[in-house]
């Protein structure tokens, strides 16, 4: 499961030297910062997406957020929408660094935001494509570094940060309260555009975490999408993930991990899921996946996990702090079909683990001192109406740790068997029996109408405007 690498010419060798080089400077030079929690006896971890799709939007959910008093709360991507869109769905990258600031400054500036601010909630953070800006970019953005710059001071990040001198992405982490029994790990996902231009390695391939999944990624509609983070920081990855002290990681990513049948969102690739998998097997770390990304919210297992992990491994999904897919109904009141279609409940149940409307998500951990495997887990999902959770699942700490006897060197997953085209498929037929056929079909039809549609004209505007693009991609840069 685990990659090998094959170099491609001889001096291919000296840039893969310095780039490990890179790896082991960064590895040093990121100490884990400590998240005081307010009290000792819990963590409140809250966390959120999906915000300011229009600049004049107010973000009153950020008062419930507020009223919980959390002890930090992590944006996991799309803190503001600083890219431009240009029609439906189709993006450009703001090339103005003014005006890109402006878009963070009017998230800072919020009303509603300032409260949870008030609460002296350690604020973290962690990009997604739009406050990126490039929707569903990767590495290949030459503009990812002011960007760097720009979102760092948007998170009021100190001037000698690390994470404004490493050259590989934003992902980090820290220590949730004193005890350093958790850590919240962020990913980033996007930002390895110089491994790509050097030609330094490819991976060959055996089989089929706060992160950064934009700074390193491969471009989704590369002809072989395989990597989400770049090499330097999968091995930062497994580093963190070495720490026996630590008791639970909260991984989180501004991109789904566990799906792999989603019609339209971003999920991760197959090979780096893979290759998370075999990490988080081999270093027998507890893990708890968090992301954002889809306008909705989600409680999610992946199935039969506990036969490879030795627990069942859960993913919370927040999305949708000021603008989620039921605003779509609101246009096309068939986009409630559509979002059955393109989310099959392989992951989750449509009635009982999703939430349509405005959320936040929080992790709430209460101590057990006398018996602290007995500790509780909760995963909740709020909404923007009660403090009352609107999804909610309970756990044990126990739950989240590997048990040899589960673990199965030959997995018999059934589920499994079915390809995610055929899971579709299959859910498809269900929902036809579910509703009205005609809705169903017309449903689809829609959302294939759409789909094809934005596709036809993205590639016009990529035949006719790509030179326009690389001058933006320039400026940026220059900048």
């Amino acid at each position: 499961m685990i990659q090998g690498f094959r170099f491609q010419q001889a001096t291919s060798k000296i840039f893969y030297s310095l780039s490990l080089f890179q790896v082991l400077f960064t590895l040093q030079a990121f100490g884990q910062e400590v998240i005081p929690t307010k009290d000792k006896n819990q963590i409140k971890f809250a966390f959120g997406s999906c915000n300011k799709f229009t600049p004049e939007q107010q973000s009153e959910i950020f008062d419930k957020i507020a009223l919980q008093n959390p002890d930090s709360f992590a944006w996991l991507g799309d803190a503001a929408y600083i890219d431009i869109r240009k029609y439906i769905h189709y993006w450009e990258p703001d090339p103005s660094e003014e005006s890109i600031k402006r878009k963070f400054d009017n998230v800072v500036q919020d009303q509603h935001y300032k409260k949870l601010l008030q609460t002296n909630a350690k604020i973290i953070g962690v990009w997604d494509d739009h406050d990126y800006n490039m929707n569903d970019g990767g590495k290949d953005f030459e503009g990812k570094y002011i960007i760097q710059r720009l979102y760092l001071d948007f998170l009021n990040e100190p001037s000698d940060s690390p994470r404004r001198s490493n050259q590989q992405g934003i992902y980090v982490s820290y220590y949730l309260g004193e005890e350093k029994r958790v850590k919240v790990i962020l990913l980033g996902e996007l930002f390895i555009f110089y491994l790509q231009r050097f030609q330094i390695f490819q991976f060959s391939l055996l089989t089929n975490y706060q992160t950064d999944v934009r700074f390193n990624r491969d471009h989704r509609r590369d002809p072989n999408p395989t990597d989400m983070l770049g090499e330097a920081q999968w091995k930062w990855l497994e580093q963190e993930l070495s720490d026996k002290s630590v008791l639970l990681y909260l991984v989180a990513s501004g991109t789904q991990v566990i799906p792999d049948d989603r019609f339209f969102q971003e999920q991760w690739y197959n090979p780096s899921r893979q290759r998370l998998l075999q990490l988080i097997r081999d270093k027998k770390a507890p893990v708890v996946l968090l992301s954002g990304d889809i306008h909705q919210a989600e409680l999610m297992e992946m199935p039969c996990s506990d036969q490879y992990l030795g627990y069942s491994l859960r993913e919370i999904t927040s999305s949708g702090l000021s603008f989620t897919n039921t605003e779509m109904t609101s246009i096309f009141p068939l986009f409630k079909y559509i979002v059955q279609l393109g989310v099959p409940p392989t992951f989750s149940s449509h009635q009982i683990d999703r939430y349509l409307e405005r959320n936040y998500g929080m992790v709430n951990i209460e101590w057990n001192n006398t018996d602290i495997m007995s500790s509780t887990v909760q995963l909740h999902i709020y909404g923007n109406i009660t403090l009352a959770p609107v999804l909610a699942q309970e756990f044990k700490l126990y739950d989240f740790h590997p048990n040899p006897e589960k673990i199965k060197e030959i997995i018999d997953c059934p589920i499994y068997n079915l390809t995610p085209t055929q899971r579709k498929a299959q859910n498809f037929l269900v929902l036809l029996q579910k509703y009205d056929p005609a809705a169903i079909i017309v449903a689809l039809l829609g959302g294939l109408l759409f789909m094809n549609l934005f596709k036809f004209m993205k590639a016009l505007f990529s035949a006719c405007c790509r030179g326009s693009q690389n001058e933006i991609n320039k400026k940026i840069k220059k900048d």
